[in-house]
């Protein structure tokens, strides 16, 4: 998945939307910029509780985090991070008390700049400017990966709200299978991807709007998302949407069932 240069300059711009700062503002975050949140605006006059999927999103990837602490996971490699992933798993390991290793990884330079800022105090922890996604670059051999983890101990492999964002699945499937490859046994994938199988005229809104500012999403049924997982073993309650992932609270009534819909989640073990 190379990108041309011009490709790569645009993630830089601010008069364009981007993804992170996209769910950044959604999130109430501070990192976006008018074109961010003109598209937000454009989204929520067609979908109204386009904010609650950003923050069901977000609570699935805190109870999943949460999990692999308890798992006693310690080492953490976020594909695709922006800002609020930075945030989120470090909070974690603050309130837990906990100490880990993280690397994150993204193509957006910018993202990275505020990435390296915030874990300029973190010895263990590193932001690397990269695309995860390239099928030739292998950001674990990078000497920031190999100096933070120990490969010998399991990491969890985090790609939110990104492999929608490839083209061809079976690219996506190939890539997920050589990050596979290098983790030690015990390693976990946490993944959400973009689904039209529950709300079709919802992922119809996103995907016309997303697209008329250039960003393109791949809405995919739960075989294909499945897929994704070969050789790993998903754990309880296997692939569900973002609300069904061991909810804190009641269960969603179906009828309800609007922010979480969008996205098919999972918590898998390496075989």
């Amino acid at each position: 998945m190379h990108r041309r240069p011009e490709e790569e300059t645009a993630h830089s711009r601010i008069d364009v939307p981007h993804v992170n700062r996209l769910r950044d503002y959604l999130l109430g975050g501070s990192y976006h910029f008018t074109a961010d949140r003109r598209l937000v605006t454009d989204l929520e006059s067609r979908i109204p509780h386009v904010q609650e999927m950003a923050w069901t999103s977000q609570g699935f990837f805190h109870r999943a985090v949460t999990f692999l602490f308890g798992q006693g996971v310690r080492q953490f490699v976020h594909l695709g991070f922006g800002v609020r992933g930075v945030e989120l798993v470090g909070e974690v390991a603050r309130r837990k008390g906990l100490p880990c290793r993280l690397v994150y990884v993204d193509s957006d330079p910018v993202d990275v700049a505020r990435g390296q800022l915030m874990l300029a105090q973190n010895p263990h922890a590193v932001a690397i400017r990269a695309d995860p996604w390239n099928v030739v670059e292998d950001v674990l051999a990078r000497p920031e990966a190999r100096d933070t983890f120990d490969f010998a101990e399991p990491v969890a492999l985090l790609a939110m709200n990104s492999v929608h964002f490839i083209k061809d699945i079976r690219d996506a499937a190939r890539i997920i299978e050589r990050y596979r490859d290098r983790l030690a046994d015990r390693s976990y994938l946490v993944l959400s991807h973009a689904t039209a199988d529950i709300r079709p005229a919802d992922s119809a809104v996103i995907a016309e709007l997303l697209d008329a500012s250039g960003i393109s999403v791949h809405f995919r049924p739960r075989p294909d998302v499945t897929s994704l997982f070969t050789g790993f073993d998903l754990v309880h309650p296997g692939l569900v949407t973002a609300d069904e992932w061991r909810p804190e609270g009641p269960p969603t009534r179906h009828a309800e069932r609007l922010a979480g819909a969008q996205l098919y989640v999972g918590v898998a073990r390496k075989q």
